[in-house]
């Protein structure tokens, strides 16, 4: 009677399997059930239980979009395996057999499926760049169960562009799955094999997944409580710091414990969630395996309840480089998009209550500060020289895009072991004169390299209303100018109680420093009581605002500085209580060049 009331429980609690994705479930075949339940019934009358049978072969198919076949893992696990749907599916599925067989030889652990298919997707719910559904044979807690099928989907486009590191990814949750709340432990080790599947391919792409801090939890113990949806299109639901908190925690175990060590750890994780005893890991889990010291039990307890510093150890995250950090002399210059909107944003001439988002560190894991890159306006000047300043950027916050040209002035910048470039949000100037704490976007390596010579040009930051016809030249001591300023805007003669519109600046590592004033065109037959540096001896300005002049220089030690910039200003007044002329705001400013 006893064995009919278990059959009848096995049968009952069995008529519901589950398909899984990570942790979600569904319905299985009931082949599958069935099978499983006379395994179990043989076993309650008493009798071992027998092998499965041996994985069947299958009709092999070979063709551009679609590829069948069974192989032979390293660790001899028979795994029937379909890749369609792709522009070049040989290829990819050459590249998922190498990833199994890789990562079995990491974990010591047989791939867990005995069925593998691999399709292209257009679009998967929740912007994600790939996705395994597996479907088990029971899933009831405390019960046997086996996987039964692994089903992953690829998304191939612009935004997903890394199919290696996805492929990496999707191939590791094979072994990692299953844990909710705890998706942080699946996602965390995903991406810890998928980087050294990377580090072990170099050149094969290293730019999944896109985010590299948490916005919106504190820790692992917050995210946990939670309970985000499953949603990796923006930050906002909370799902994408299951990648980064779980990749901050299994990084930082890793780099202490070392890569065998850690492999071998995190193998009994995979292990507990394809053995017949299924139960949800947990951090008491990680704790237990990976906890083998007093520091490593630090880093978890850190990374769980505490405030860690979110520092991911990857070559690109948030900031896909179209020119990669690159220092040259003094120069240095990078560019790149980034992958979120509304992160980047221009600078802000004139205000200084925000901070820069681009600084030079030292090192990588844990960087030490050394500079922040601010750009000069025409007309500042430091009380001291910076370490370094921004010469020329092209910021676009719309696009997310920007390229970055600075100069390093400090030479002890130069001498850093390890610098490195840190993409940083924006944060404001407290009260204390200092930077607040802001969140680290990026932070890669800098190299050593040639920059293009156009890229080393220094660009003066102003509401640029001239349109030049070309760069002011100086010949003879004399500067010739041609261009378009707004209509009404410039005029080259000398007024009353007017100040003259052109200055001449040198620059220098400290910012601008005013040289002298070009004094207007006088009326014919007026001089001026003394010679002036620097005069406008012929011009003329068109109603539409077109202009050409002649500014001849008679002072030539005005033109004696490694860098001079003719600046022209809105129309200022002069006050004549002080004799001073009142500040304008810079409509253009270029820098000479000579004949």
């Amino acid at each position: 009677m006893k064995t009919l009331v278990a059959l009848v429980l096995l049968y009952t609690g069995l008529a519901v399997a589950w398909f899984y994705s990570d942790e979600e479930f569904q319905t299985s075949d009931l082949p599958a059930i069935k099978r499983t339940a006379e395994t179990l019934t043989t076993t309650l009358k008493g009798a071992a239980p027998t092998e499965p049978p041996p994985t069947p072969n299958i009709e092999p198919v070979t063709t551009a979009s679609r590829v069948v076949r069974t192989i032979e893992t390293g660790m001899g696990k028979r795994v029937d395996v379909t890749v369609e749907g792709f522009a070049d599916s040989p290829a990819i599925f050459n590249t998922l057999v190498q990833t199994i067989n890789e990562e079995e030889q990491m974990l010591g652990v047989s791939y867990p499926a005995p069925k593998l298919q691999m399709t292209k997707a257009d679009q998967l719910q929740g912007g994600r760049c790939g996705y395994n559904q597996m479907s088990a044979n029971s899933r009831y807690q405390g019960e046997p169960h086996s996987i039964a099928n692994s089903a992953i989907s690829i998304r191939v486009d612009s935004e997903c562009d890394d199919t290696f590191g996805t492929i990496a990814h999707e191939v590791a949750h094979t072994w990692f799955s299953g844990n909710d709340p705890q998706n942080w432990i699946d996602e965390g080790l995903a991406n810890s094999i998928e980087i050294q599947m990377q580090e072990a391919n170099p050149g094969e792409g290293d730019n999944y997944p896109p985010l590299t801090y948490c916005a919106t939890h504190r820790n692992i113990a917050e995210l946990e409580a939670a309970k985000p949806i499953r949603d990796v299109s923006t930050q906002a639901s909370g799902f994408t710091c299951n990648y980064t908190l779980g990749d901050g925690i299994f990084s930082a175990l890793r780099e202490h414990l070392g890569t065998e060590t850690f492999n071998q750890a995190i193998a009994e994780l995979g292990l507990k969630a394809v053995s017949p005893n299924y139960r949800a890991n947990n951090v008491e889990d990680v704790k237990r395996v990976l906890g083998l010291d007093a520091w490593a039990l630090e880093i978890i307890d850190t990374w769980y309840s505490g405030q860690p510093e979110m520092r991911i150890f990857r070559h690109l995250d948030l900031v896909d480089y179209t020119y990669p950090p690159t220092l040259d002399g003094q120069y240095l210059h990078f560019a790149g998009r980034i992958r979120e909107p509304g992160l980047i944003h221009d600078f802000i001439i004139g205000k200084d209550n925000y901070c820069s988002q681009f600084y030079v560190d030292e090192g990588l894991a844990e960087p030490k500060s050394l500079a922040g890159a601010n750009p000069l306006t025409v007309g500042w000047k430091y009380n001291e020289v910076p370490e370094l300043s921004v010469i020329n950027s092209d910021i676009s916050p719309d696009a997310r895009e920007f390229s970055i040209t600075a100069r390093v002035n400090d030479h002890q910048l130069l001498q850093a072991k390890n610098p490195s470039l840190q993409v940083a949000s924006r944060a404001n100037v407290g009260r204390d004169g200092e930077c607040e704490q802001s969140t680290t976007f990026s932070q890669v390596m800098i190299e050593k390299g040639a920059i293009p010579a156009d890229m080393k040009t220094v660009k003066h930051y102003h509401a640029d209303q001239i349109a030049w016809d070309w760069p002011p030249q100086v010949s003879s001591y004399q500067i010739h100018l041609s261009g378009k300023a707004p209509p009404g805007s410039m005029s080259f003669h000398d007024r009353d109680n007017y100040c003259g519109q052109i200055d001449l600046y040198r620059m220098d590592e400290s910012g601008y420093h005013r040289i002298s004033g070009v004094n207007p065109m006088l009326p014919a037959g007026i001089q001026w009581d003394s010679t002036p540096g620097a005069e406008i001896v012929s011009g003329s300005v068109d109603s539409d605002g077109r202009f050409e002049a002649v500014i001849q220089v008679w002072d030539a030690n005005l033109l004696n500085h490694s860098h001079v910039v003719l600046r022209i200003g809105a129309e200022s007044l002069l006050d004549r209580s002080t004799n001073q002329c009142t500040s304008s705001e810079a409509m253009g400013a270029v820098s000479l060049t000579r004949k």
